[in-house]
């Protein structure tokens, strides 16, 4: 059985993946409403931390800052006290002068 759900945690890496190499396209050939609506799709579907900042560097990307910030609090709330997530959002609100905030 373990080996069955490693099967499913690799097939879903490789996916998710794949899905944000062809956002990255998008980004590149300045496709952003597209990438953008692939991005939230992918957001629904992302639980740990590698995903949940893949994306949001993607949002950064983008210039959409209230994506970007909201992808970080949802990420908190599925992975609570994570220091990448925690000191990526402290990053980020430094960024935007909230500094009562971080």
């Amino acid at each position: 059985m373990s080996l069955f759900l490693s099967c499913n945690s690799k097939s879903h890496g490789s996916s998710f993946i794949s899905k944000l190499d062809s956002i990255d396209a998008y980004i590149a050939y300045d496709n952003t409403s597209y990438a953008l609506k692939e991005l939230k799709k992918l957001e629904k579907h992302s639980y740990n931390v590698f995903d949940i900042l893949a994306i949001y560097k993607r949002y950064l990307t983008l210039g959409e800052l209230k994506s970007a910030e909201n992808c970080l609090k949802n990420g908190l709330k599925k992975n609570k006290n994570n220091l990448d997530i925690t000191a990526c959002y402290a990053k980020f609100l430094l960024n935007q002068n909230r500094l009562e905030e971080s």
